[in-house]
């Protein structure tokens, strides 16, 4: 791995912009990625020289086990291996998914920048997950910006590490889904960790000259640039990620509301105004209210 410092201009904290509506010329993730257990095996085995004998316990317990199990410490390319492993794959995961938390929390662990579940909570399959453990459709961009996304995203990742370059870049994602209870809209608003994420340098690592850092934040849209200075085949991301869904969705519908009643139009198109109706149904979760309309004269 090469870290090179002595070519950084940037400042320490730099507002990286993205502009969701310029054209993306990247359809897929360019990067190759190896979903792996290690980096979270390497925490279990930190844990077995903790001073708490509970712990050191579990970690030994885990340590026997993964022995049996020799195919999860290797790549994992097939999703079913975590499946034929279920009880230790409950296991390991209890350092993520406390199982105090089990039931009620949004959580799941995905390949990296894959968007796809090995191993997820209940409610997060049974709301945000389809059938193939992808979760990535529900969310409110279209794939073709997601794709961009994710992999300017990767690049912030990799500037950080590598070149000692601190980008400052959110974007928000939000899931939209059905609850099956209800049959009303939720939002949840997804916040990844990459504390079991790590990026690997293929071959001797890369200067980036001043010139080529303005570059890439001149053109922050175009990943055709970013693909030119920082070839992504030079670059593995290896382990897993994990995802944690928070309900917004009240904050989600009022702040539509308040959009919807600005225009006029809500209150005479009966489109318009069925919509707010839903909209109200899923703020007060009563999915059979109706809503109805009186004018008055005078004040």
């Amino acid at each position: 791995m090469g870290y090179n410092s002595g070519t950084s201009t940037i400042p320490q904290q730099f507002s990286l912009s993205f502009d969701p509506t310029m054209a993306l010329e990247v359809t897929a993730f360019p990067f190759p990625c190896v979903l792996s257990l290690e980096p979270l095996i390497n925490l279990w085995k930190q844990c077995a020289t903790s001073d708490h004998p509970g712990r050191a316990s579990l970690a030994q317990l885990v340590h026997e086990e993964l022995v049996q199990a020799p195919e999860l410490l290797a790549p994992i390319e097939d999703f079913a291996v975590c499946a034929r492993h279920k009880d230790l794959m409950d296991l390991l995961m209890s350092l993520i998914f406390p199982q105090a938390f089990w039931e009620r929390d949004y959580g799941a662990a995905y390949a990296p920048y894959q968007f796809r579940s090995f191993y997820a909570t209940p409610s997060f399959a049974a709301l945000l997950m389809a059938s193939d453990g992808t979760f990535g459709d529900c969310m409110q961009v279209d794939a073709h910006t997601l794709s961009g996304v994710r992999t300017l995203r990767a690049y912030v990742d990799i500037l950080r590490k590598f070149y000692g370059i601190t980008l400052d870049f959110e974007f928000p994602l939000i899931c939209t889904t059905t609850d099956p209870d209800t049959g009303l809209e939720r939002h949840f608003k997804m916040r990844f960790s990459k504390r079991f994420l790590e990026i690997h340098q293929r071959g001797a690592p890369k200067t980036l000259s001043s010139a080529a850092q303005k570059h890439l934040l001149a053109n922050p849209a175009d990943l055709r640039v970013w693909m030119d200075v920082l070839p992504p085949e030079q670059f593995v991301f290896y382990g897993f990620a994990v995802a944690n869904a928070v309900d917004v969705t009240d904050q989600e519908v009022l702040s539509s509301l308040k959009r919807d009643v600005v225009e006029k139009v809500s209150l005479v198109s009966e489109t318009k105004f069925l919509d707010l109706q839903e909209k109200l149904r899923t703020l007060l979760r009563r999915p059979r209210i109706e809503l109805e309309l009186i004018a008055l004269q005078g004040h």
